[in-house]
């Protein structure tokens, strides 16, 4: 997940912004049954040539992020929009089955 902050970045003494640093110990394990359901609500609305190709129409977010980072963060959209739990690392590995594979089904580590 990306997060920005609008503070010196001192979480530990702030009050509350509204925003939270989640270390890599934090990060949330996936439930298989989300990424069951992403690859299910992937296949059912694209191909993987046409979700890269969806991306690749936003030319500011691929010159941000390039376009690994790009789809990763769409899919994290999604996956926020859908309310699964899927973990960074699932996101990435999806992401470059998507990219590298052309590949949509992704099953999982």
């Amino acid at each position: 997940m990306i997060f920005r902050k609008k503070c010196s970045g001192d979480c530990g003494s702030c009050p509350g912004c509204g925003y939270r640093i989640r270390s890599r110990n934090e990060m949330p394990k996936s439930d298989p049954d989300d990424i069951s359901r992403l690859r299910d609500y992937l296949s059912e609305r694209y191909t993987a040539r046409s979700f890269v190709q969806g991306i690749c129409e936003r030319p500011r977010v691929i010159e941000k992020h390039g376009l690994l980072g790009a789809t990763e963060n769409e899919l994290c959209r999604i996956c926020d929009r859908q309310y699964l739990t899927v973990s960074d690392e699932d996101i990435h590995r999806i992401a470059v089955a998507l990219v590298e594979r052309g590949d949509i089904t992704y099953r999982g580590a």
